[in-house]
């Protein structure tokens, strides 16, 4: 769907270009996944978080965070979901806190018709619209 809307679906994963890899293909994924270790990319949205020592050690010990992330700081990403234009313009941003929710697809999908101007775009949606996105280095 987001395809035939005109737009191309980016995952940028915390895990190294390794872990990413292996999860795209066990998962037959079918989008672009892209690697940000050290949080780079992450932390230029402003959506990197510290997670508490004894976190971190349950992390650590549970499925060892710095073979996953190729660190050992301790930071990670908040979930979130961005639509952005050809012009890098944020038109539509999802942040949660909760790793466990997730933007809705329907709502990417109708930010997308809404800025393509897909004659499926649903009347309401009405996304919003942050400053720029910030340019890759």
């Amino acid at each position: 769907e987001l395809k035939k809307a005109g737009a191309t679906l980016v995952v940028v994963s915390p895990d190294t270009p390794d872990k990413s890899l292996s999860t795209t293909e066990k998962l037959k994924l079918p989008m672009v996944v892209l690697s940000d270790v050290g949080l780079k990319v992450a932390g230029s949205y402003g959506l990197v978080y510290r997670i508490p020592p004894a976190l971190k050690a349950m992390y650590d010990k549970a499925f060892d965070l710095k073979s996953w992330s190729g660190h050992d700081k301790g930071d990670l990403p908040l979930a979130a979901a961005y639509v952005i234009g050809k012009d890098r313009r944020v038109r539509y941003a999802f942040v949660d806190a909760d790793y466990r929710r997730r933007a809705e697809p329907s709502e990417l999908l109708a930010a997308v018709r809404v800025r393509t101007g897909s004659p499926a775009a649903p009347p309401t949606a009405s996304p919003t619209a942050p400053p720029a996105a910030p340019s890759a280095k």
